[in-house]
Protein backbone atom coordinates (compact mmCIF):
# COMPACT_ATOMS: atom_id res chain seq x y z
CA UNK A 1 0.00 0.00 0.00
CA UNK A 2 1.18 3.51 -0.77
CA UNK A 3 1.68 5.70 2.19
CA UNK A 4 0.52 9.14 2.16
CA UNK A 5 2.95 12.07 2.26
CA UNK A 6 2.31 15.13 3.83
CA UNK A 7 3.96 18.69 4.33
CA UNK A 8 3.38 21.10 6.59
CA UNK A 9 3.90 24.63 6.24
CA UNK A 10 5.32 26.03 9.79
CA UNK A 11 6.48 29.20 10.41
CA UNK A 12 9.19 28.47 12.98
CA UNK A 13 10.64 25.03 13.62
CA UNK A 14 9.78 26.08 17.48
CA UNK A 15 5.87 24.67 17.32
CA UNK A 16 2.72 25.38 19.17
CA UNK A 17 1.93 21.64 21.04
CA UNK A 18 -0.74 21.30 19.01
CA UNK A 19 1.05 21.27 15.78
CA UNK A 20 3.49 18.51 17.38
CA UNK A 21 1.21 16.82 17.96
CA UNK A 22 0.12 16.14 14.38
CA UNK A 23 3.49 16.03 13.05
CA UNK A 24 4.07 13.30 15.75
CA UNK A 25 0.75 11.45 14.84
CA UNK A 26 1.72 11.61 10.91
CA UNK A 27 5.57 10.47 12.13
CA UNK A 28 4.26 7.32 13.86
CA UNK A 29 1.48 5.93 11.64
CA UNK A 30 2.18 3.54 9.34
CA UNK A 31 -0.37 4.89 6.68
CA UNK A 32 2.08 7.45 6.33
CA UNK A 33 5.52 8.39 5.26
CA UNK A 34 7.80 10.50 7.31
CA UNK A 35 6.17 13.96 7.68
CA UNK A 36 7.95 17.07 5.77
CA UNK A 37 8.55 20.40 7.44
CA UNK A 38 8.86 23.45 5.28
CA UNK A 39 9.67 26.85 7.21
CA UNK A 40 12.16 29.32 7.11
CA UNK A 41 9.63 32.40 6.27
CA UNK A 42 9.37 33.79 9.84
CA UNK A 43 8.76 37.58 9.92
CA UNK A 44 11.43 39.68 11.58
CA UNK A 45 9.77 41.50 14.37
CA UNK A 46 11.16 45.21 14.60
CA UNK A 47 12.62 46.17 18.26
CA UNK A 48 10.27 48.61 19.15
CA UNK A 49 11.84 51.55 22.35
CA UNK A 50 8.21 51.77 23.24
CA UNK A 51 4.94 49.58 22.79
CA UNK A 52 2.33 51.48 20.44
CA UNK A 53 -0.26 50.38 22.54
CA UNK A 54 0.88 49.66 25.80
CA UNK A 55 -2.45 49.99 27.96
CA UNK A 56 -3.44 46.65 25.77
CA UNK A 57 -0.53 44.64 26.08
CA UNK A 58 -0.28 44.92 29.64
CA UNK A 59 -3.93 44.45 29.76
CA UNK A 60 -3.60 41.04 27.71
CA UNK A 61 -0.95 40.05 29.74
CA UNK A 62 -2.80 40.63 32.76
CA UNK A 63 -5.64 38.62 31.67
CA UNK A 64 -3.69 35.82 30.51
CA UNK A 65 -1.37 35.30 33.40
CA UNK A 66 -4.43 35.06 35.77
CA UNK A 67 -6.43 32.38 33.14
CA UNK A 68 -3.69 30.50 32.43
CA UNK A 69 -3.34 29.08 36.37
CA UNK A 70 -6.51 27.50 35.63
CA UNK A 71 -6.46 26.24 31.81
CA UNK A 72 -3.43 24.59 32.44
CA UNK A 73 -4.90 22.44 35.64
CA UNK A 74 -7.82 21.04 32.99
CA UNK A 75 -5.36 21.16 29.54
CA UNK A 76 -1.52 21.06 30.69
CA UNK A 77 -0.25 21.01 26.96
CA UNK A 78 -2.05 24.41 26.23
CA UNK A 79 0.76 26.96 26.09
CA UNK A 80 3.56 24.42 25.20
CA UNK A 81 5.81 25.11 22.51
CA UNK A 82 8.03 22.31 20.90
CA UNK A 83 11.39 22.61 19.68
CA UNK A 84 11.76 20.79 16.55
CA UNK A 85 15.10 22.19 15.59
CA UNK A 86 17.25 19.05 16.75
CA UNK A 87 14.92 16.48 15.36
CA UNK A 88 17.16 15.07 12.74
CA UNK A 89 14.86 12.27 11.65
CA UNK A 90 12.49 15.01 10.49
CA UNK A 91 13.14 16.16 6.98
CA UNK A 92 13.14 19.28 6.66
CA UNK A 93 13.30 22.54 3.62
CA UNK A 94 14.08 25.85 4.08
CA UNK A 95 11.95 28.49 1.34
CA UNK A 96 12.78 32.15 0.89
CA UNK A 97 9.29 33.95 0.39
CA UNK A 98 8.29 37.23 0.01
CA UNK A 99 6.39 39.45 2.15
CA UNK A 100 4.44 42.02 1.44
CA UNK A 101 5.31 45.69 1.71
CA UNK A 102 2.78 45.56 4.75
CA UNK A 103 4.70 42.80 6.23
CA UNK A 104 1.85 41.14 6.92
CA UNK A 105 1.23 38.27 4.10
CA UNK A 106 3.70 35.94 2.92
CA UNK A 107 3.94 34.33 -1.33
CA UNK A 108 6.26 31.55 -2.46
CA UNK A 109 9.08 32.41 -4.99
CA UNK A 110 8.93 30.31 -8.20
CA UNK A 111 12.12 28.78 -6.65
CA UNK A 112 10.43 27.96 -3.53
CA UNK A 113 7.45 26.31 -5.47
CA UNK A 114 10.05 24.11 -7.18
CA UNK A 115 12.02 22.86 -4.03
CA UNK A 116 8.21 22.13 -2.24
CA UNK A 117 7.39 20.19 -5.38
CA UNK A 118 10.07 18.44 -6.09
CA UNK A 119 9.42 16.24 -3.27
CA UNK A 120 5.95 14.77 -4.21
CA UNK A 121 3.56 15.54 -1.39
CA UNK A 122 0.18 14.46 -1.69
CA UNK A 123 -1.03 16.64 1.06
CA UNK A 124 0.20 20.01 2.77
CA UNK A 125 -1.56 20.91 5.93
CA UNK A 126 -0.89 24.97 6.59
CA UNK A 127 -0.24 25.71 10.24
CA UNK A 128 -0.12 29.73 9.33
CA UNK A 129 -2.93 32.09 8.36
CA UNK A 130 -0.84 34.06 7.37
CA UNK A 131 0.69 32.50 4.03
CA UNK A 132 -0.92 33.08 0.48
CA UNK A 133 -0.88 29.60 -0.69
CA UNK A 134 -1.94 30.56 -4.28
CA UNK A 135 0.90 29.04 -5.91
CA UNK A 136 1.52 25.91 -4.17
CA UNK A 137 -2.18 24.77 -4.38
CA UNK A 138 -2.14 22.31 -6.86
CA UNK A 139 1.29 20.89 -6.67
CA UNK A 140 -0.08 18.00 -4.02
CA UNK A 141 -2.27 15.66 -5.58
CA UNK A 142 -4.87 16.07 -2.56
CA UNK A 143 -4.62 20.17 -2.07
CA UNK A 144 -4.03 21.38 0.97
CA UNK A 145 -5.84 21.40 4.32
CA UNK A 146 -6.50 23.72 6.60
CA UNK A 147 -8.21 24.74 9.90
CA UNK A 148 -9.79 27.29 11.64
CA UNK A 149 -10.11 27.52 15.24
CA UNK A 150 -13.58 29.05 15.35
CA UNK A 151 -16.76 28.87 13.70
CA UNK A 152 -16.00 31.01 10.34
CA UNK A 153 -19.67 31.51 9.93
CA UNK A 154 -20.18 33.53 12.22
CA UNK A 155 -16.94 34.40 14.04
CA UNK A 156 -14.06 35.83 12.00
CA UNK A 157 -10.70 36.84 13.44
CA UNK A 158 -8.84 36.42 16.20
CA UNK A 159 -7.52 35.71 18.75
CA UNK A 160 -9.28 32.31 18.75
CA UNK A 161 -12.01 31.66 21.35
CA UNK A 162 -11.73 35.39 22.61
CA UNK A 163 -15.60 36.57 20.50
CA UNK A 164 -17.31 33.79 21.59
CA UNK A 165 -16.85 34.46 25.45
CA UNK A 166 -16.76 38.03 25.27
CA UNK A 167 -20.43 37.72 23.29
CA UNK A 168 -21.94 35.19 25.05
CA UNK A 169 -22.13 32.91 22.06
CA UNK A 170 -23.57 29.75 23.17
CA UNK A 171 -21.30 27.15 21.05
CA UNK A 172 -18.06 27.69 19.50
CA UNK A 173 -16.74 25.88 16.86
CA UNK A 174 -14.15 24.88 14.63
CA UNK A 175 -13.52 24.24 10.70
CA UNK A 176 -11.53 21.73 8.82
CA UNK A 177 -11.26 22.07 5.58
CA UNK A 178 -9.49 21.72 1.87
CA UNK A 179 -8.23 25.33 0.35
CA UNK A 180 -10.02 26.33 -2.54
CA UNK A 181 -8.50 28.44 -5.73
CA UNK A 182 -10.90 31.48 -4.81
CA UNK A 183 -9.08 33.78 -1.75
CA UNK A 184 -10.77 32.44 1.57
CA UNK A 185 -12.58 29.40 0.74
CA UNK A 186 -12.84 25.97 0.67
CA UNK A 187 -14.69 22.63 0.91
CA UNK A 188 -15.38 21.70 4.49
CA UNK A 189 -14.29 18.26 5.80
CA UNK A 190 -15.79 18.40 9.18
CA UNK A 191 -17.29 21.25 11.05
CA UNK A 192 -17.91 20.47 15.02
CA UNK A 193 -19.79 23.18 17.43
CA UNK A 194 -19.08 22.45 21.51
CA UNK A 195 -20.28 24.63 24.16
CA UNK A 196 -18.61 27.93 25.06
CA UNK A 197 -16.33 28.17 28.30
CA UNK A 198 -16.60 30.62 30.61
CA UNK A 199 -13.01 32.28 30.47
CA UNK A 200 -11.17 33.07 26.56
CA UNK A 201 -8.12 30.75 27.01
CA UNK A 202 -10.03 27.84 28.76
CA UNK A 203 -12.53 27.72 25.31
CA UNK A 204 -9.58 27.98 22.92
CA UNK A 205 -7.84 24.94 24.63
CA UNK A 206 -10.72 22.99 24.65
CA UNK A 207 -11.63 23.66 20.76
CA UNK A 208 -8.09 23.23 19.93
CA UNK A 209 -8.12 19.52 22.16
CA UNK A 210 -11.54 18.71 20.54
CA UNK A 211 -9.83 19.64 16.97
CA UNK A 212 -6.95 17.87 16.55
CA UNK A 213 -8.53 14.82 17.83
CA UNK A 214 -10.65 14.84 14.50
CA UNK A 215 -8.08 16.40 12.36
CA UNK A 216 -5.54 13.26 13.27
CA UNK A 217 -9.08 10.78 12.51
CA UNK A 218 -9.30 12.37 9.06
CA UNK A 219 -5.93 12.17 8.03
CA UNK A 220 -6.50 8.26 8.54
CA UNK A 221 -9.36 8.51 6.35
CA UNK A 222 -7.67 9.99 3.69
CA UNK A 223 -4.53 7.79 3.97
CA UNK A 224 -6.92 4.44 3.75
CA UNK A 225 -9.14 6.16 0.83
CA UNK A 226 -6.72 8.99 -1.04
CA UNK A 227 -9.39 11.27 -1.03
CA UNK A 228 -10.52 13.98 0.82
CA UNK A 229 -13.97 13.81 2.22
CA UNK A 230 -16.05 16.51 1.67
CA UNK A 231 -18.90 17.57 4.13
CA UNK A 232 -19.95 20.66 2.93
CA UNK A 233 -19.00 22.52 -0.77
CA UNK A 234 -17.61 25.94 -1.00
CA UNK A 235 -17.76 27.83 2.28
CA UNK A 236 -17.61 31.69 1.57
CA UNK A 237 -14.99 34.13 2.81
CA UNK A 238 -16.20 35.12 6.27
CA UNK A 239 -18.00 38.33 6.07
CA UNK A 240 -16.94 40.50 9.10
CA UNK A 241 -13.02 40.41 9.91
CA UNK A 242 -12.98 41.08 13.60
CA UNK A 243 -9.61 42.99 15.37
CA UNK A 244 -9.05 42.43 18.98
CA UNK A 245 -8.71 46.35 20.81
CA UNK A 246 -7.74 47.91 23.94
CA UNK A 247 -11.54 48.41 24.32
CA UNK A 248 -12.42 44.65 23.36
CA UNK A 249 -10.28 43.77 26.34
CA UNK A 250 -11.05 46.15 28.68
CA UNK A 251 -14.60 44.70 28.04
CA UNK A 252 -13.48 41.30 28.70
CA UNK A 253 -11.90 42.23 31.80
CA UNK A 254 -14.48 43.75 33.74
CA UNK A 255 -17.38 41.91 31.90
CA UNK A 256 -16.27 38.17 32.27
CA UNK A 257 -13.13 38.01 34.25
CA UNK A 258 -13.41 40.76 36.87
CA UNK A 259 -16.80 39.41 38.62
CA UNK A 260 -15.58 36.07 39.35
CA UNK A 261 -12.64 37.19 40.95
CA UNK A 262 -15.33 39.81 42.96
CA UNK A 263 -16.95 36.62 43.76
CA UNK A 264 -14.01 34.86 44.92
CA UNK A 265 -12.54 37.48 47.50
CA UNK A 266 -16.47 38.46 48.45
CA UNK A 267 -17.23 35.35 49.23
CA UNK A 268 -18.24 34.07 52.38
CA UNK A 269 -19.29 30.53 53.83
CA UNK A 270 -21.32 32.28 56.31
CA UNK A 271 -23.79 33.27 53.85
CA UNK A 272 -24.79 29.34 53.69
CA UNK A 273 -25.03 28.55 56.91
CA UNK A 274 -27.49 31.67 57.54
CA UNK A 275 -29.64 31.29 54.48
CA UNK A 276 -28.69 27.69 53.07
CA UNK A 277 -26.18 26.87 50.59
CA UNK A 278 -27.60 28.65 47.10
CA UNK A 279 -28.03 25.77 43.78
CA UNK A 280 -29.62 25.42 40.66
CA UNK A 281 -32.36 22.55 41.66
CA UNK A 282 -34.06 20.50 38.65
CA UNK A 283 -37.88 19.97 39.36
CA UNK A 284 -40.19 17.45 37.25
CA UNK A 285 -43.87 18.64 36.01
CA UNK A 286 -46.60 16.05 34.87
CA UNK A 287 -49.83 15.45 33.16
CA UNK A 288 -52.63 13.42 31.38
CA UNK A 289 -51.88 13.80 27.51
CA UNK A 290 -54.37 15.18 25.68
CA UNK A 291 -52.65 14.75 22.34
CA UNK A 292 -49.84 17.18 23.39
CA UNK A 293 -52.46 20.40 23.80
CA UNK A 294 -51.82 21.11 27.36
CA UNK A 295 -49.56 23.68 28.15
CA UNK A 296 -46.48 23.37 29.95
CA UNK A 297 -47.67 25.86 32.85
CA UNK A 298 -50.52 23.27 33.96
CA UNK A 299 -48.29 20.51 34.52
CA UNK A 300 -48.62 19.57 38.23
CA UNK A 301 -45.32 20.05 40.16
CA UNK A 302 -43.78 16.60 41.94
CA UNK A 303 -42.04 18.01 45.29
CA UNK A 304 -39.02 17.21 45.77
CA UNK A 305 -37.45 15.37 48.97
CA UNK A 306 -35.43 16.86 51.35
CA UNK A 307 -32.03 18.11 50.33
CA UNK A 308 -32.56 16.33 46.80
CA UNK A 309 -34.18 16.84 43.30
CA UNK A 310 -35.76 14.50 40.48
CA UNK A 311 -34.99 14.91 36.79
CA UNK A 312 -34.97 13.35 33.54
CA UNK A 313 -38.47 11.63 34.01
CA UNK A 314 -39.49 9.16 32.00
CA UNK A 315 -43.12 7.84 31.71
CA UNK A 316 -44.47 4.36 31.76
CA UNK A 317 -47.69 2.64 32.07
CA UNK A 318 -48.88 -0.71 33.45
CA UNK A 319 -51.82 -2.55 34.60
CA UNK A 320 -53.20 0.71 33.63
CA UNK A 321 -51.46 2.74 35.95
CA UNK A 322 -49.04 5.67 34.91
CA UNK A 323 -45.57 5.52 36.38
CA UNK A 324 -42.40 8.14 35.98
CA UNK A 325 -39.11 6.71 37.04
CA UNK A 326 -36.61 10.18 37.60
CA UNK A 327 -33.15 10.25 38.44
CA UNK A 328 -32.88 11.20 42.35
CA UNK A 329 -30.12 13.08 42.86
CA UNK A 330 -28.70 13.60 47.10
CA UNK A 331 -26.64 16.68 47.47
CA UNK A 332 -25.04 15.36 50.65
CA UNK A 333 -24.26 11.93 48.77
CA UNK A 334 -23.73 13.75 45.22
CA UNK A 335 -24.75 10.90 43.21
CA UNK A 336 -27.84 9.87 42.12
CA UNK A 337 -30.39 6.98 42.30
CA UNK A 338 -33.32 5.90 39.94
CA UNK A 339 -36.63 6.15 41.58
CA UNK A 340 -40.36 5.30 40.78
CA UNK A 341 -43.70 7.50 41.30
CA UNK A 342 -46.96 6.24 40.96
CA UNK A 343 -49.61 8.83 39.54
CA UNK A 344 -53.60 8.02 40.20
CA UNK A 345 -56.50 9.96 40.37
CA UNK A 346 -54.46 13.25 39.81
CA UNK A 347 -52.27 12.53 42.60
CA UNK A 348 -48.77 11.00 42.73
CA UNK A 349 -46.94 8.97 45.02
CA UNK A 350 -42.88 8.78 45.58
CA UNK A 351 -42.51 4.70 45.56
CA UNK A 352 -38.37 5.03 46.80
CA UNK A 353 -35.57 3.95 44.82
CA UNK A 354 -35.64 0.92 42.18
CA UNK A 355 -31.94 1.07 41.29
CA UNK A 356 -28.58 2.12 43.05
CA UNK A 357 -25.25 1.73 42.49
CA UNK A 358 -21.98 2.86 44.21
CA UNK A 359 -21.86 5.61 41.17
CA UNK A 360 -23.89 7.97 39.84
CA UNK A 361 -26.93 7.11 37.57
CA UNK A 362 -29.23 9.13 35.52
CA UNK A 363 -31.60 9.29 32.88
CA UNK A 364 -33.48 5.73 33.45
CA UNK A 365 -34.86 5.42 29.48
CA UNK A 366 -37.26 2.74 29.95
CA UNK A 367 -38.91 0.29 27.23
CA UNK A 368 -40.67 -3.01 26.91
CA UNK A 369 -39.67 -5.84 24.25
CA UNK A 370 -41.24 -9.20 24.27
CA UNK A 371 -43.25 -9.26 27.32
CA UNK A 372 -39.77 -7.84 29.23
CA UNK A 373 -39.28 -4.48 30.61
CA UNK A 374 -35.97 -3.22 30.66
CA UNK A 375 -33.97 0.25 31.45
CA UNK A 376 -30.76 1.81 30.75
CA UNK A 377 -29.84 4.42 33.05
CA UNK A 378 -27.03 6.64 32.34
CA UNK A 379 -24.04 5.08 33.73
CA UNK A 380 -21.26 7.15 32.80
CA UNK A 381 -19.13 6.85 35.44
CA UNK A 382 -19.06 3.25 35.71
CA UNK A 383 -17.46 3.62 31.81
CA UNK A 384 -20.25 1.34 30.61
CA UNK A 385 -23.67 1.04 28.93
CA UNK A 386 -26.08 -1.23 30.92
CA UNK A 387 -29.00 -2.68 30.04
CA UNK A 388 -30.83 -3.37 33.07
CA UNK A 389 -34.44 -5.99 33.38
CA UNK A 390 -36.95 -5.47 35.79
CA UNK A 391 -37.78 -8.61 37.93
CA UNK A 392 -40.93 -7.47 39.46
CA UNK A 393 -42.42 -4.17 38.52
CA UNK A 394 -41.77 -1.24 39.96
CA UNK A 395 -38.84 -1.81 42.55
CA UNK A 396 -37.00 -4.61 41.55
CA UNK A 397 -34.52 -4.27 38.56
CA UNK A 398 -31.07 -6.47 38.08
CA UNK A 399 -28.23 -6.32 35.83
CA UNK A 400 -28.86 -8.29 32.51
CA UNK A 401 -26.07 -6.97 30.24
CA UNK A 402 -23.28 -4.61 30.37
CA UNK A 403 -24.21 -3.41 26.23
CA UNK A 404 -20.90 -1.46 25.89
CA UNK A 405 -17.54 -1.37 28.08
CA UNK A 406 -15.14 1.35 28.12
CA UNK A 407 -17.00 4.19 27.02
CA UNK A 408 -17.97 7.06 28.69
CA UNK A 409 -21.43 7.81 27.39
CA UNK A 410 -24.18 9.44 28.69
CA UNK A 411 -27.98 9.75 27.95
CA UNK A 412 -28.61 6.50 26.24
CA UNK A 413 -31.84 5.43 24.07
CA UNK A 414 -32.56 2.78 21.67
CA UNK A 415 -35.07 1.94 19.63
CA UNK A 416 -36.47 -1.10 17.40
CA UNK A 417 -36.62 -0.41 13.89
CA UNK A 418 -36.80 -2.60 10.40
CA UNK A 419 -36.15 -5.66 12.68
CA UNK A 420 -33.11 -3.51 13.99
CA UNK A 421 -31.93 -2.17 17.17
CA UNK A 422 -30.87 1.53 16.99
CA UNK A 423 -28.56 3.20 19.63
CA UNK A 424 -28.46 7.09 20.33
CA UNK A 425 -26.38 7.96 22.72
CA UNK A 426 -23.80 10.88 23.81
CA UNK A 427 -20.22 10.48 23.56
CA UNK A 428 -16.99 12.69 23.66
CA UNK A 429 -14.51 10.96 20.66
CA UNK A 430 -11.39 12.91 21.55
CA UNK A 431 -12.02 11.43 25.71
CA UNK A 432 -12.25 15.16 26.80
CA UNK A 433 -15.59 13.97 28.87
CA UNK A 434 -17.22 16.69 26.81
CA UNK A 435 -20.76 14.75 26.09
CA UNK A 436 -22.90 17.66 25.34
CA UNK A 437 -21.71 18.17 21.60
CA UNK A 438 -21.52 14.93 19.66
CA UNK A 439 -24.44 12.17 19.01
CA UNK A 440 -23.38 9.22 18.11
CA UNK A 441 -25.58 6.44 16.75
CA UNK A 442 -24.98 1.98 17.03
CA UNK A 443 -26.98 -0.40 15.69
CA UNK A 444 -27.20 -4.13 16.33
CA UNK A 445 -29.47 -7.09 15.43
CA UNK A 446 -29.48 -8.04 18.94
CA UNK A 447 -30.44 -6.43 22.38
CA UNK A 448 -28.44 -7.89 24.33
CA UNK A 449 -25.53 -7.43 21.77
CA UNK A 450 -21.68 -6.22 22.96
CA UNK A 451 -20.99 -6.19 19.26
CA UNK A 452 -23.03 -2.96 18.12
CA UNK A 453 -21.73 -1.37 14.79
CA UNK A 454 -21.76 2.53 14.50
CA UNK A 455 -23.85 3.80 11.67
CA UNK A 456 -22.24 3.82 8.44
CA UNK A 457 -22.69 7.57 7.80
CA UNK A 458 -20.19 7.68 10.50
CA UNK A 459 -20.03 9.34 13.86
CA UNK A 460 -20.71 11.77 15.05
CA UNK A 461 -23.80 12.23 13.33
CA UNK A 462 -24.86 15.44 14.73
CA UNK A 463 -21.57 17.59 16.37
CA UNK A 464 -23.19 20.57 17.79
CA UNK A 465 -24.05 21.23 21.69
CA UNK A 466 -27.13 23.07 19.78
CA UNK A 467 -28.40 19.51 18.73
CA UNK A 468 -26.41 16.88 19.94
CA UNK A 469 -27.41 15.84 23.87
CA UNK A 470 -30.12 13.53 23.95
CA UNK A 471 -33.62 14.57 26.20
CA UNK A 472 -36.23 12.49 25.45
CA UNK A 473 -38.27 10.32 22.90
CA UNK A 474 -41.76 10.33 22.02
CA UNK A 475 -44.16 9.13 19.26
CA UNK A 476 -46.99 11.19 17.93
CA UNK A 477 -49.08 10.16 14.56
CA UNK A 478 -46.78 7.57 13.73
CA UNK A 479 -44.04 9.80 13.67
CA UNK A 480 -41.10 9.30 16.39
CA UNK A 481 -39.49 12.71 17.47
CA UNK A 482 -36.19 12.78 19.55
CA UNK A 483 -35.91 15.55 22.20
CA UNK A 484 -32.43 17.40 22.34
CA UNK A 485 -30.83 19.70 24.68
CA UNK A 486 -30.02 23.16 24.23
CA UNK A 487 -26.91 23.99 25.90
CA UNK A 488 -25.95 28.27 26.21
CA UNK A 489 -22.59 29.37 27.06
CA UNK A 490 -21.44 27.44 30.21
CA UNK A 491 -25.31 26.95 30.81
CA UNK A 492 -25.79 23.04 30.72
CA UNK A 493 -29.61 22.40 29.27
CA UNK A 494 -30.98 25.96 29.05
CA UNK A 495 -33.93 24.32 27.25
CA UNK A 496 -34.64 21.81 24.71
CA UNK A 497 -35.21 21.64 21.09
CA UNK A 498 -37.94 18.81 19.39
CA UNK A 499 -37.22 17.02 16.51
CA UNK A 500 -39.03 14.69 13.56
CA UNK A 501 -36.71 11.53 12.67
CA UNK A 502 -37.30 11.70 8.88
CA UNK A 503 -34.51 8.74 8.31
CA UNK A 504 -33.20 6.02 10.36
CA UNK A 505 -31.24 3.22 8.79
CA UNK A 506 -27.97 1.49 9.35
CA UNK A 507 -26.59 3.41 6.68
CA UNK A 508 -27.35 7.36 7.56
CA UNK A 509 -29.52 9.40 10.12
CA UNK A 510 -31.54 12.93 9.39
CA UNK A 511 -33.69 14.59 11.52
CA UNK A 512 -35.41 18.15 11.24
CA UNK A 513 -36.36 20.49 14.31
CA UNK A 514 -39.76 21.46 14.48
CA UNK A 515 -40.01 23.21 17.97
CA UNK A 516 -37.70 25.05 20.80
CA UNK A 517 -38.92 25.03 24.29
CA UNK A 518 -38.04 28.10 26.38
CA UNK A 519 -37.66 27.84 30.16
CA UNK A 520 -40.54 30.38 30.72
CA UNK A 521 -43.37 27.87 31.07
CA UNK A 522 -43.12 28.12 35.04
CA UNK A 523 -42.17 30.97 37.60
CA UNK A 524 -38.49 31.79 38.30
CA UNK A 525 -37.23 28.60 36.08
CA UNK A 526 -33.84 28.80 34.36
CA UNK A 527 -33.36 25.79 32.79
CA UNK A 528 -35.81 23.11 30.93
CA UNK A 529 -33.77 19.98 29.40
CA UNK A 530 -36.19 16.88 28.94
CA UNK A 531 -39.43 15.63 27.73
CA UNK A 532 -41.20 12.33 27.67
CA UNK A 533 -44.52 11.37 26.68
CA UNK A 534 -46.65 8.17 25.65
CA UNK A 535 -50.85 8.18 24.78
CA UNK A 536 -51.27 8.48 28.25
CA UNK A 537 -48.92 10.76 30.45
CA UNK A 538 -46.66 13.69 29.74
CA UNK A 539 -43.60 14.88 32.00
CA UNK A 540 -40.82 17.25 31.62
CA UNK A 541 -38.22 18.80 34.38
CA UNK A 542 -36.80 22.52 34.67
CA UNK A 543 -34.43 24.07 36.86
CA UNK A 544 -34.28 26.83 39.52
CA UNK A 545 -31.96 28.66 41.82
CA UNK A 546 -32.77 27.28 45.64
CA UNK A 547 -31.53 27.61 49.02
CA UNK A 548 -31.01 23.94 50.72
Amino acid sequence: MNKLKIGFLVDSLNVDYYVSDLICHIKKNDLFEEPLLITGYKKKSKKLFYDKNIFKSILETLIKKIEYRFVNYTYPNYGKKINLENEDNLKKIFVEGQWSKSNRNFSFTDNDVKKISSNNLDCIIKCDSEINTEKILNITSLGILFFYYRDNRCIGGGPNGFWEVLNNHPSSGFTILKINEEPCTGDVLLRGNIVTEKFWLLNHAQVLEKSNFFFKEILNKIAKNKKIPIFEKKIPSEKKILSLGTIDLTRYFFKILFPKILEKVLYLKKIDKIFGKKVERWNIAYSINNDHKMSLSKFKVVKNLKNSFFADPFVFKKDGLNYVFVENYNYSKKKATISAICLKDNKYEYLGNVIDESFHLSFPFIFRWENEIYMIPETHKAKQIRLYKCQSFPMKWKLDQIIMKNVIAADTMILRKDKKWFMFTNICSAGLKDLKSELHIFYSENLNSENWKPIKSGNPVIFDSMSARNGGFFFKDDNLYRINQIHEKNHYGKSFGINKIQNLSEESYHEIRVKNIDPTFKKNIISTHHFSADDNLAAVDFCIVDRI
